[in-house]
């Protein structure tokens, strides 16, 4: 026996706004069964769209004062209404997931007359389940309902229906929707703030990931950096929004956080990368030289390497030049050239530079000679008042150079008992600033190139799986 609502049973209808979906209204029954049980039926399916077909679900009922609060009693994705009952018998307020505001809502309660909205039970039987929801369609013109339709029942009420048109209208009942299923516009789901998080929290994580990878905190605390940036990974592969929409991939809500971890990942790998390469070619050689000595006045012909294994930058005397006759070079795809660095005593014998007991300072550079002759052309070679010398920091490149040294010692007879490779120039604080100027250069770079490739990518995304939805 089917029979309408009796004792404190009651029932409400509207609609809501749900913070993860935008401004979309949303279709609502709610019935309350005890003072503590109740149910609600949404009519929305898992991609948005407003459905015929209701999900009905097991609520927790409290009250608290005046307030009344609904909650789902599932473990995840817990949904709360928390508002008030007016004197006219609405029920408004406010609506979170677990935890995140943004939502409303606003039912009104259904009279017992209006029994083709409420939802029925059967008479031994009190559980949820058994309600057996009816959905109702509207037809409006100029603001005014004109035809009710029952889905279920397949009946039609005209005008002659007014006072139960008039509770409809009151309480957001859904307006009439053509033969084929009505989509929610998806677009409304995924809204702006989440799609400049979808820009900006992948840029942010390269930044952050970049200068961790590279600058002062990667060279005097390199565990510190290491643990951020083993941090970051781990609060990307295990971000709560993503893993909540784990199985609501088809929706466009869904797709996006998607999208938005996958992106994540590869600004984290490129920061890494990227971050890591710079440390090696700018950071840590600006960082090197300034931990080592700075020398003034040296005589190349007369002082040996071995006395300035520590200096980071070496001013030579001055009038100190380079001996082209005496350079060599090593071929391995490029060519590191080397060249012997003389004092002002030296002299000049038949146009050449006399042959020293000892060479161990050297002007280097890369694919500035052809190693075959003595065609050196690094540098500031011709610059005559060039007498100082900048360290070369780079370990991968040293054992080139020495290789192109033992070279010039076999062609020209000539020793070089601790080779100490320097850049020959003017002025080496400039180009120690340089190594920092370029290595900050690079991460400006590859900052507001990321934001320009992850502005696409997000373009893209919005356009596939959101706009796309709802043809």
């Amino acid at each position: 026996m089917v029979r309408q609502e009796s004792g404190n049973k009651q029932a409400y209808a509207g609609t809501f706004t749900h913070p993860m979906c935008g401004p979309a209204e949303i279709p609502i029954e709610l019935k309350i069964l005890t003072e503590t049980q109740g149910s609600w039926t949404v009519y929305v399916d898992l991609s948005g769209a407003i459905s015929q077909k209701g999900q009905p679900e097991q609520i927790s009922i409290r009250r608290e004062g005046k307030n009344i609060i609904f909650k789902t009693v599932r473990t995840v994705g817990n949904v709360k209404m928390e508002g008030q009952e007016m004197e006219n018998g609405m029920l408004v307020g406010s609506l979170t997931q677990d935890g995140n505001p943004g939502g409303k809502f606003q039912l009104q309660r259904i009279p017992k007359a209006a029994a083709p909205r409420v939802a029925r039970f059967e008479e031994d039987e009190a559980s949820p389940q058994d309600w057996e929801p009816r959905v109702i369609k509207t037809e409006t013109h100029l603001g005014e309902v004109i035809r009710v339709k029952d889905i279920e029942q397949g009946t039609e009420q005209g005008e002659g229906a007014a006072e139960t048109k008039g509770q409809l209208s009151q309480y957001g009942a859904v307006e009439a929707a053509p033969a084929q299923d009505v989509k929610a516009p998806s677009q409304s789901r995924v809204g702006p703030v989440v799609l400049i998080g979808a820009i900006f929290v992948p840029v942010v994580i390269f930044t952050i990931t970049f200068i961790f990878s590279c600058t002062s905190i990667r060279y005097f605390h390199w565990a510190l950096s290491y643990t951020i940036l083993a941090i970051i990974l781990g609060c990307i592969i295990y971000d709560p929004n993503v893993r909540k929409l784990h199985h609501d991939f088809q929706s466009p809500m869904g797709r996006i956080f998607k999208v938005i971890q996958v992106t994540n990942l590869f600004a984290w790998l490129m920061g890494a990368v990227d971050g890591y390469g710079n440390y090696i070619v700018n950071f840590k050689p600006y960082y090197d030289i300034e931990r080592l000595a700075h020398y003034p006045a040296v005589d190349p012909s007369v002082f040996s390497g071995n006395m300035y294994m520590d200096a980071g930058q070496i001013d030579f005397f001055y009038n100190s030049k380079l001996d082209l006759t005496r350079t060599a070079g090593f071929k391995s795809q490029d060519i590191y050239c080397v060249a012997p660095i003389v004092g002002p005593t030296s002299q000049v014998v038949n146009g050449a530079f006399a042959k020293q007991d000892n060479y161990d300072f050297w002007a280097v550079g890369i694919n500035c000679c052809s190693g075959h002759s003595s065609d050196y052309q690094c540098g500031e070679f011709s610059n005559v008042n060039a007498n100082k010398g900048l360290r070369l920091m780079r370990d991968d490149l040293k054992s080139y150079f020495r290789l192109a040294v033992e070279e010039a010692q076999a062609q020209y007879g000539i020793q070089a008992r601790t080779p100490v490779f320097v850049y020959f120039m003017e002025s080496p604080q400039e180009e120690i600033d340089t190594y920092l100027h370029n290595g900050y250069m690079e991460l400006f770079h590859a900052f507001f190139g990321l934001i320009a490739l992850q502005t696409c990518i997000v373009g893209l995304a919005s356009s596939c799986y959101i706009y796309n939805s709802a043809v």
